[in-house]
């Protein structure tokens, strides 16, 4: 079988859509099926970083190209209409779905993995995959064993996304910085993020350590003791390693999903879009003092996500398609 995956990143958009489409790909290649993306508004480094995963990128439709499936991850592809169009080069369209719309969706497979998102009244779509259950993690957040947060924070892990297009980082830094300077912090630093060599001259000499390119990040996350994390994909990645965590707010579109998480599991939250002085340090002062707090939003966050959705969404796929052979 040949499946195409319609995706894009940049310092805009960020690299969740081609991180989690890719930790799709992955199970997809080990059940012997050739994937190839179609990346048509991607950043070079975006596109070297998939070349890198060892993924043949178009960046446009061949006439003649055939698939027997097309998973669509994109902001800009959000109606029927548009959907439709990958039918021309597959006999199946597969529709990740993060913004939440309430549409009609004449389509063969969506995926909206949100919290929350069994309210949501789709139609059209023959076989809807709805629910944390369904978050396409990498394979190193399967089955981790679980610890107790430690009693006392000692360092602190910030995490916002590949682009960081306001430069958020930052301010968090500054912030941490002239209330807690004896911490030790990470600061993971996105392939798209244009204020690296900002950041890594302005905090040289200070007590932070930076990553890039990390491979393995369920094992970096696991030795950080709270987190703070733009409101992406990445918070489902910190709930499988129970890693307290404050979300940060850095999108309109994150806004119902970091809500609902913080309603579902209390999950502590700042909306950067609108507000953040005296509200960031206020939540993270609660995150650093309490115990009791960390240790039941460690559980909270766990308790989500067991790091196997995506294998169910590869398994849903497979016999789809088997079914109509």
């Amino acid at each position: 079988m040949k499946a195409a995956i319609y995706a894009n990143g940049s310092p805009k958009t960020g690299m969740g859509h081609i991180i989690r489409t890719m930790a799709i790909g992955e199970v997809l290649k080990l059940k012997h099926i050739e994937v190839q993306y179609i990346c048509n508004s991607s950043s070079q480094e975006c596109t070297e970083f998939i070349k890198y995963k060892n993924y043949k990128v178009l960046t446009f439709f061949l006439d003649n190209d055939k698939y027997d499936f097309i998973i669509v991850d994109s902001y800009e592809i959000n109606s029927e209409e548009k959907l439709s169009y990958f039918y021309k080069f597959a006999k199946r369209v597969i529709y990740i779905d993060d913004l939440n719309l309430d549409y009609k969706y004449k389509i063969d497979i969506l995926i909206n993995y949100a919290v929350g998102a069994e309210v949501l009244n789709y139609s059209g779509v023959k076989l809807k995959l709805i629910g944390s259950e369904f978050m396409p993690l990498r394979k190193q957040f399967s089955n981790i064993v679980v610890q107790k947060p430690n009693e006392f924070v000692m360092s602190v892990l910030i995490t916002m996304g590949a682009g960081d297009e306001f430069n958020y980082t930052q301010y968090i830094l500054e912030t941490l910085l002239e209330f807690y300077p004896d911490l030790d912090y990470g600061v993971i630093l996105g392939m798209t993020n244009i204020h690296k060599e900002k950041l890594l001259c302005k905090f040289k000499n200070k007590k932070i350590q930076f990553y890039s390119n990390v491979e393995n990040m369920a094992s970096l996350m696991k030795n950080y003791d709270v987190a703070i994390s733009a409101g992406g994909s990445t918070i489902y990645e910190l709930c499988a390693c129970s890693v307290p965590t404050i979300a940060i707010i850095t999108a309109c579109n994150q806004q119902r999903f970091i809500k609902t998480m913080n309603e579902k599991i209390d999950l502590p939250y700042v909306n950067f879009t609108k507000h953040r002085d005296v509200e960031f340090i206020d939540k993270f002062n609660r995150l650093y003092k309490d115990y009791n707090f960390r240790k039941k939003l460690s559980h909270n966050m766990n308790s989500l996500i067991d790091g196997n959705g995506t294998e169910r969404i590869v398994d849903a796929i497979i016999k789809t398609l088997e079914s109509e052979i």
